[in-house]
């Protein structure tokens, strides 16, 4: 008996929001927060699926959560961005004590600089936490 193959990956483009109504009515769009991250097993994830898509964590947040969006600003000057994107990472590490690069990862975001450069102006919050 062969080996039975699994479904074709979903394609990387599926994955971005869809624009929100409040993108559509020209007011300043409503923000995103992701409140349980768990920032680099879902990045470990992610890159075994589409290896050739981002290289780093910080790259996987700039392009998958703060998509570029090609088309920010209408005729009128109005902002009408055609992708949402996520404003604030708050990553929960339960497993901290036993990955060391959860400092690695909380100090990359200590200053406006680094949010910038690093994260692609995400807000990023890091937690600490266990599960009972």
């Amino acid at each position: 008996m062969g080996k039975k193959k699994g479904a074709p990956p979903i394609p990387h483009d599926a994955f971005h929001l869809p624009p929100h109504a409040s993108l559509l009515s020209g007011k300043r769009p409503a923000s995103i927060v992701d409140t349980h991250t768990h920032l680099l097993s879902t990045f470990q994830v992610y890159q075994r699926a589409y290896p050739d898509q981002f290289q780093t964590y910080h790259d996987f947040v700039r392009g998958f959560y703060r998509p570029d969006r090609p088309s920010d600003s209408g005729s009128s000057g109005n902002a009408t961005p055609n992708t949402h994107s996520v404003d604030v990472l708050i990553d929960v590490w339960c497993e901290a004590p036993v990955d060391p690069r959860w400092k690695e990862v909380a100090d990359s975001a200590l200053d406006h600089e680094q949010r910038q450069s690093l994260w692609g102006n995400v807000e990023y919050w890091f937690v600490m936490g266990v599960h009972p």
